[in-house]
Parts: structure tokens; sequence; C-alpha cells
């Protein structure tokens, strides 16, 4: 699935306050979407190439957050450049996190229908890396050694284990952190040619 099918997906973009509701989509009485996607099947789909940078929930969620216009645009800019060139990951923790937040914290939130197609266009765009008992093992480690938030060096855990070398996020414990380094795309002096060719 091409870059360009998720910014052009139904509905992305298209109602202020909030992106991704899908138009005419039927939901049950439950609010989950009757939209036939088979679970089984997602990970068909994925974009292949070998990533070079996993990319945190922060910057995930401010693409679909119309109350701050300029991290929005600048969130999609990246995202879109990351897609476009097959350099960003996400992992299930980031997928995770954005449902929690895309339905409780947005505003207006998504309903969880909407939020659900939004994590199976996600799933099927992006190359999505696993937290396996390995990562939560690294990231315990990690949060001890370095007194980092549990979550966040989870982020990183998946990363080094990935072999992943940067990620993109707002919130970066130190520029480095046992060879994987942060950069924060928000950041003024951030130049997004310098890290996606």
């Amino acid at each position: 699935m091409s870059a360009e099918h998720w910014l052009t997906s139904p509905g992305f973009l298209s109602r202020p306050g909030i992106l991704a509701r899908g138009k005419g989509r039927k939901s049950t009485s439950a609010g989950e979407p009757r939209s036939g996607h088979n679970p089984r099947n997602l990970g068909q789909e994925k974009n292949c190439m070998t990533a070079k940078i996993l990319v945190d929930t922060n910057v995930l969620v401010y693409a679909y957050d119309h109350s701050a216009k300029e991290k929005q645009q600048t969130a999609i800019d990246t995202l879109d450049a990351l897609i476009h060139t097959g350099a960003g990951a996400l992992s299930t923790q980031v997928l995770a996190e954005f449902f929690h937040v895309a339905t409780r914290k947005l505003s207006p939130p998504m309903s969880r229908g909407e939020a659900y197609e939004r994590v199976v266009n996600l799933f099927k765009t992006w190359r999505v890396l696993s937290v396996t008992g390995l990562v939560v093992l690294e990231a315990a480690r990690a949060a001890a050694e370095y007194n980092l938030p549990f979550w966040d060096a989870q982020i990183w855990a998946t990363a080094k284990l990935n072999q992943i070398a940067v990620i993109f996020t707002e919130d970066a414990p130190a520029p480095y952190l046992e060879g994987i380094r942060y950069a924060n795309p928000f950041d003024p002096q951030f130049k997004l040619k310098e890290w996606v060719v």
C-alpha cells in the first residue's frame, strides 16, 4: 500500500477537529466497524522496505490533532516523507497508544470505530514492529538503569532490538541512549531532509 493511499484514505483530513472518519461506514451497536477487515490478513500489504526511524506516538497523534495546526502540519510532512521513502516504522505499542489517545484525548475524540479504521490503515501502510518479551525485558532494564518511564523505555528497546538507530519523538530522554539517537521533528532546528532522503 502506498503512502498516497494513507493520505487519501476515506475522510483523512476531511472534517475539522478530527482526522480519518470513513464516509459511509456502518458500525455495530457496540461501535465497532463492519468494514470487512480480517485481522489475519492485515500484514499482507505492509511496506517491506527496511526502516531506519521509529516513530513515537506523539508524532503520530499530532497528525490528527487540529488544535495544534503547526505541529499537525509538521507531523503530516514528517510521516508522509517516512512513508514515501520507506524509512519509518511504528510499533504495536505506538498503535495501541494511538488508539487510546485518539479516543480519549483528541478534541473531539474519535469514536472507537473510526480509531479502529485508522489503526487498520496504519498497520497496512507502515512497517509495524512487535513488542516481544525480549523488548519488555530490555525496556525494564533501561527503565531501571536510566530511570526512564517504562513506556518510553519500551519505545527505545523496540528500536534497539530491531536495529533502528533513530527515534522521532517530542519527548526525548537524552540526545543518545546506548547508540539510539533521538530527534524531535517539532524542534525549530530540525531539518527533515537531513533525516529522510
